[in-house]
């Protein structure tokens, strides 16, 4: 069955939806728990890449398999550190989205983005659990470019990117809903601007609400192959 360009559009669309409903109502199965590792890998990474641009040295990075991420910076946190994770995670999440609709520009990003996870986890990343999902994330990335399967990998790109986007949805909702303390970066940004966690939690919600509109657009502009 042949379809046109507009149905193509309104199909991509469709798939869109249908991995972002997935994302959400599995979100805490053994399904979507790998893809959150690497995510949860990203965001450090993102706190780290900020740091070592700006001259300050980066000690470690530590992944818990309970979903928790650190990393540790020789002086401490600035603003421009700590507001990198989140903002990592939405860049990070619309770089794999739009690269899944390119083979050329996804083998870029793929090679390119395995490297660096090969060299964080080399030198940065600690303990045992870390190490493991490093080696692991970065074979997979230098790998799956080249599989045949083109149509699959591409949709699994995309499974990332709207997953990317959607954990920061999740992850600063305690900041919105609750006036509890905790590690996030709200928290780590309230304590170094005197702005509450609350409002940090409202920004970063716009700013995913913003990207999830972008790639929804970009989906429709492209079309299902």
């Amino acid at each position: 069955m042949k379809f046109t360009k507009k149905q193509k559009r309104w199909l991509e669309v469709g798939v869109l939806i249908l991995l972002s409903l997935i994302v959400i109502l599995l979100w805490n199965s053994i399904v979507v728990y790998p893809i959150k590792m690497l995510v949860i890998i990203l965001h450090e990474m993102s706190h780290a890449i900020v740091a070592i641009i700006a001259g300050h040295p980066v000690k470690s990075i530590e992944i818990t398999n309970r979903l928790g991420g650190q990393t540790l910076i020789a002086g401490g946190n600035n603003f421009f550190i700590a507001f990198a994770g989140y903002f990592g995670s939405v860049v990070f999440g619309v770089l794999f989205f739009v690269s899944a609709y390119d083979l050329k520009l996804l083998r870029i990003f793929s090679l390119t983005l395995g490297v660096i996870i090969l060299l964080f986890t080399a030198n940065l990343f600690k303990n045992e659990f870390s190490v493991f999902f490093g080696l692991l994330f970065a074979i997979l990335l230098l790998i799956l470019p080249f599989l045949k399967f083109e149509t699959a990998v591409g949709y699994i790109y995309k499974f990332i990117g709207v997953t990317s986007i959607l954990y920061i949805l999740v992850d600063v909702k305690d900041d919105l809903l609750t006036l509890t303390m905790r590690q996030t970066d709200a928290q780590l940004l309230a304590d170094l601007t005197g702005v509450p966690p609350i409002l940090w939690g409202f920004f970063y919600t716009l700013l995913s609400l913003a990207a999830l509109f972008f790639i929804f657009r970009y989906a429709f502009r492209k079309g299902m192959k």
